[in-house]
């Protein structure tokens, strides 16, 4: 199994995976892509593709999205009580009144009151807990879901799920039964949240024992470095061509990168050693290996946090700070 980030082509491929339900139609559903697209594209869409590597004609197998959003848009939906809530936000997003919040947006709350996260779909082609299959699915679903959330604040995370999905949830740990839809009968689906606080979320080693593990970063990336960083992490053979096309733009940012971190804690990039030259070609491949190893534990150095407004006017002129930056 292998993840990937999103792309317009595999977006695509997503919405032809997706079940019916979620009182989605075909009009709407036709759609989705241009949907998810724009979203992706603003950098406001979480999650990858994950896929499978034995089956190269057609390898994305699973695929799971995330949203923030408003917390006025999550308490009116949960006070209403009615279903299909992904389906609420394609809604408003097509009038106009996008409930998902900007990179701006998301960076003042994590630093501050923290999110409110909605799954919009996770879907993989094998959902057998008891088939091989399934089981390698679901452990990529768990690592992309721990990928796409650990180290933002988050307070809330909302996902609708039937019946199959809700028991791989259970399973999972954390997450429990908020709600089920009267109006969506028998066949409906399930309300499933997990919350800051909840006795759930405290379980070692469950999904919510990370989503609530959250510190403040301290390498002050870029929004384009993050980018770069995230794309490197989960594998993405391209990360560089999601950022810029000039090999020169690349190579700058790989070194704004290095020397923000050997600026705080050169250790991570030269373990037990001395670090090195910033420009050796030698130690490139060696350096980001070992900044990569750091990060799949510390994602909240990959995640958009806006700094208090005396330490911005502090550092916005200091040497590899240049350029406009929310984390």
């Amino acid at each position: 199994m292998r993840l990937r980030p999103f792309t317009a082509a595999n977006l695509r491929r997503c919405a032809s995976m997706l079940p019916p339900g979620f009182g989605i139609d075909e009009p709407l559903r036709a759609r989705l892509p241009e949907i998810w697209h724009t979203l992706n594209r603003s950098h406001l869409l979480l999650g990858s593709v994950t896929d499978d590597t034995a089956v190269p004609d057609d390898p994305v197998s699973a695929f799971g999205m995330s949203v923030c959003l408003a917390p006025a848009f999550v308490d009116d939906c949960l006070s209403r009580a009615e279903p299909y809530m992904a389906m609420a936000v394609y809604r408003a997003i097509e009038a106009r009144h996008s409930p998902v919040l900007s990179v701006r947006d998301i960076a003042r709350a994590n630093a501050g009151d923290g999110l409110h996260v909605l799954v919009l779909h996770y879907w993989q082609d094998d959902l057998d807990p008891a088939h091989p299959r399934g089981q390698a699915l679901m452990a990529a679903g768990h690592m992309a879901f721990r990928l796409a959330h650990e180290g933002f604040r988050i307070n809330r995370v909302l996902w609708e799920a039937y019946t199959p999905q809700q028991v791989a949830l259970l399973g999972a740990g954390g997450f429990v039964e908020k709600q089920r839809y009267g109006s969506a009968g028998t066949d409906g689906p399930w309300l499933m949240g997990i919350e800051r606080g909840d006795e759930a979320s405290q379980l070692l080693g469950s999904t919510g024992a990370f989503l609530f593990r959250n510190a403040a970063p301290r390498f002050g990336f870029s929004l384009t470095e993050q980018r770069l960083l995230h794309g490197c992490l989960v594998g993405s053979s391209d990360a560089d061509a999601t950022v810029a096309r000039s090999p020169n733009t690349i190579k700058k940012l790989w070194q704004s990168i290095y020397a923000r971190v050997e600026a705080v804690n050169p250790e991570v990039l030269s373990p037990g050693g001395t670090p090195g030259d910033h420009d050796s070609q030698t130690r490139g491949p060696e350096k980001r290996r070992h900044l990569l190893d750091y990060l799949r534990f510390h994602l909240e150095e990959l995640r958009p946090h806006a700094r208090p407004p005396a330490q911005r006017r502090r550092r916005g002129t200091s040497a590899g700070n240049t350029g406009a930056r929310l984390a």
